[in-house]
């Protein structure tokens, strides 16, 4: 797998890519008028051409501050592959011109007939025209006169040895171009086109007009979702950012609510810890029912459930048992030690105990 992952970081995408959009600009180009290619390009040639004569071979390729191209001799040594990477011109797309010593062009003259099928008529004139097998030539034709009234055309027939043609596709191929076209120009207006890469498609060009301008729709088509799409996500994105502020102040009166709503139940057990609790009337009322008829409270505290009483009785030890009985006190105590009274007629003490807030008033 890292393997893999490795292999695919190393495949020069970004070459790729640089290839397929130079291709489909190139394209584009080719669907504007000449005289517009012809200002973009700078007056350059154009393509890049490989002249193949039989007094030498030379690479023309095109300059775009120049009108003259600039000329690559290829000499017949181990050198071209470097030249052609020097100049960064491996995998282009070239045209192969074939030189006119090489070329053999006769003209004959034919009946108006013989316009429909004129390759084939070609092809069976060509014994009479070169001496050679028909099967080892590569013709090509252009119709320099037509005259309906004298019933005759004239069609200018460019031939060349198959050999040559092959020899020179397979330089280009060697030298690492990408032979698109073999032509004959010899300086004429249209070029014969000898022989075409069964890679190129021969599409005509009101249909390449469609395809670019389909591509170019679909480019617009797919900018324009992009951006549907953007705007979309930012109307997302803001209804988000109001939903969280709602969310976010429903948030804080919902705490605000709890907390008053502890506050409230906070001081409901409070009022109800109050009401719960014996009143001081019936705190007073158990205690006087509690202390004996000899006896005597000479002080009285309530605090927080707590009750402290001072006073004299005749038996101060029988209190603690009568305060118990009345069922709303707990756990009395003397808080000091039990002396005699002042005037000698009892005992003094002070007691100590619990409201029980289990009994209510």
């Amino acid at each position: 797998m890292t393997a893999i992952t490795s292999s695919l970081l190393d495949f020069p995408w970004r070459r790729l890519a640089a290839k397929a959009a130079g291709w489909w600009l190139a394209e584009l180009g080719g669907l504007l008028p000449p005289f517009v290619r012809s200002r973009l390009s700078g007056g350059s040639a154009g393509a890049l051409r490989l002249d193949f004569a039989a007094d030498g071979i030379s690479l023309l390729v095109p300059a775009r501050a120049r009108t003259v191209p600039t000329v690559i001799p290829i000499i017949q040594d181990g050198n071209r592959q470097a030249v052609l990477e020097r100049n960064h011109l491996v995998g282009a797309p070239v045209i192969i011109q074939i030189g006119e010593s090489l070329v053999f062009r006769p003209s004959i003259e034919l009946p108006l007939a013989a316009e429909s099928s004129l390759r084939s008529i070609i092809h069976h004139q060509l014994e009479r025209l070169v001496p050679l097998d028909p099967e080892t030539l590569r013709f090509a034709w252009h119709m320099t006169e037509r005259s309906a009234e004298k019933n005759r055309l004239r069609v200018e027939v460019c031939i060349v040895k198959q050999a040559t043609l092959d020899r020179a596709i397979g330089l280009a191929q060697t030298l690492g171009l990408n032979p698109h076209l073999v032509i004959a120009n010899g300086r004429r207006q249209h070029p014969s086109i000898l022989w075409r890469s069964p890679h190129i498609q021969q599409a005509s060009f009101r249909e390449r007009t469609f395809r670019r301008g389909t591509e170019i729709a679909a480019a617009c088509f797919a900018i324009a979702a992009y951006t549907v799409f953007i705007c979309h996500l930012d109307a997302r994105r803001e209804a988000l950012r109001d939903m969280v502020s709602d969310l976010h102040a429903r948030t804080e009166a919902v705490r605000a609510l709890a907390q008053r709503t502890a506050a409230a139940e906070n001081l409901l057990k409070s009022v109800n810890k109050r009401l719960q609790a014996p009143g001081p009337l019936a705190v007073l009322d158990a205690l006087t029912q509690a202390v004996p008829l000899d006896g005597s409270i000479s002080e009285f505290h309530v605090q927080n459930g707590k009750v402290e009483i001072t006073g004299t009785a005749s038996h101060a030890t029988a209190l603690l048992g009568m305060i118990g009985k009345t069922g709303i006190f707990d756990n009395p105590s003397f808080l000091a030690p039990i002396t005699a009274a002042p005037d000698g007629a009892g005992e003094r003490y002070q007691l100590g105990f619990q409201v029980n807030r289990r009994s209510g008033s």
